[in-house]
């Protein structure tokens, strides 16, 4: 999974915070992790860590991030409870839990939220771009 090791990061206006559960992946515990999660809209990131007060710490890094530019789906946990969803990117499924069902909708309508807009300012760097061409006459 992709890990940040470049330069800490800490929350800057973030499109949304909080709590949620993530499944572990690796190692022998797979279980559930309460971790802080921020979505850092500009760099189209969800980065995670232990706690808030690590996440606003300067010298701490991130325990990873989700890459949303990646994001394949995002959705219901197939036969689990109504606080489930999950995050799918190529080779990799983030298993996620929130608090309640109104948290969880809440996240995945933020991850989409920031998904559709990032597809609409490609567009737009795509027209911007098209427009510029000089006409070959």
């Amino acid at each position: 999974s992709p890990t940040m090791k470049e330069a800490a990061v800490v929350p800057d206006n973030p499109l949304f915070e909080g709590h949620l559960y993530k499944k572990g992946e690796v190692g022998f515990i797979k279980g559930w992790k309460k971790r802080y999660f921020f979505i850092q809209e500009n760099d189209m990131k969800m980065f995670y860590f232990t706690s808030i007060a690590s996440a606003n710490n300067p010298t701490i890094f991130p325990l990873g991030y989700i890459p949303l530019v990646s994001v394949t789906s995002v959705g219901e946990e197939e036969d689990a409870s109504e606080n489930y969803f999950q995050i799918t990117i190529p080779g990799r499924i983030y298993h996620l839990r929130a608090e309640d069902a109104s948290v969880k909708h809440e996240w995945v309508n933020a991850i989409n939220n920031c998904l559709d807009n990032y597809q609409i300012t490609v567009a737009q760097k795509k027209r911007e771009l098209i427009e510029r061409e000089p006409l070959v006459k």
